[in-house]
């Protein structure tokens, strides 16, 4: 006599809404709401709520470490109530999001929660199910306005590839947006633009743009808007072989 055992697999699917939270606060309790749809129309989904910490590496990783871990992380501030629920076949279940900002901060914070599916207790279905973790990111930045600074830290090219290091030596995160020149000798300009790019406050990133050249040689300059007073330039002169 044989046996089968079939195993079915599944993803438990939900959707978390806003999918951030952006807090200007010089101090005081703000409270969000947050929607945890879930998306199977048959089983329920039992949500735990935490928070935790990120941060994105130099070639803009992201990287998670616990709560409270780094210097800027507001996850300490953070209330989630409730912490842990059941969200209803094709229903949704509304999330307070309480935010204890000091009255003291003069520089951008930030955090994420997370909201990750565990297994209801008792609770059978046909398939093993794979938990799912979605994370809310929330900044918190001082009612007045912050120290905005930024610095063009290196400038290459090779391999059709402008690689640019910006360092935010600010109080809040930036979105610096660049512009690449590639100026040949007799005048001619080659211009190509990029989509601004997060860089926390106190990190450096380093930036890969494609910009494919012929062989020659140019003035490469870069300028970034980084939403400062100035806007910032870097140049250089290459060979293109």
């Amino acid at each position: 006599m044989f046996f089968m055992l079939l195993l079915f697999f599944s993803v438990s699917k939900f959707l978390v809404t806003p999918p951030k939270l952006e807090i200007a606060s010089p101090g005081g309790d703000i409270t969000e709401v947050v929607s945890v749809y879930n998306l199977n129309k048959t089983h329920p989904l039992r949500i735990k709520a935490y928070t935790g910490d990120w941060f994105l590496s130099r070639d803009g990783k992201i990287m998670y470490e616990k709560s409270g871990k780094l210097s800027l992380s507001c996850s300490p501030w953070i209330t989630i109530n409730p912490a842990e629920f059941d969200v209803p076949p094709d229903g949704k279940v509304d999330v307070r999001i309480t935010v204890s900002v000091p009255d003291s901060i003069k520089k951008g914070h930030w955090g994420v929660v997370f909201f990750e599916s565990v297994p209801i207790p008792g609770a059978w279905v046909p398939t093993i199910r794979i938990a799912g973790r979605i994370g809310l990111t929330v900044y918190v930045s001082p009612g007045n306005v912050s120290y905005m600074g930024g610095e063009i830290t290196s400038l290459n090219y090779s391999d059709g590839t402008v690689e640019m290091g910006f360092l935010n030596n600010g109080d809040i995160w930036l979105k610096p947006k660049l512009i690449l020149r590639a100026i040949k000798p007799d005048g001619s300009t080659i211009v190509d633009s990029t989509k601004p790019v997060l860089v926390l406050p106190g990190y450096q990133r380093i930036l890969k743009i494609p910009f494919s050249l012929k062989k020659g040689e140019y003035t490469l300059q870069v300028d970034v808007d980084y939403g400062g007073s100035e806007i910032l330039r870097a140049e250089k002169t290459i060979k293109v072989r």
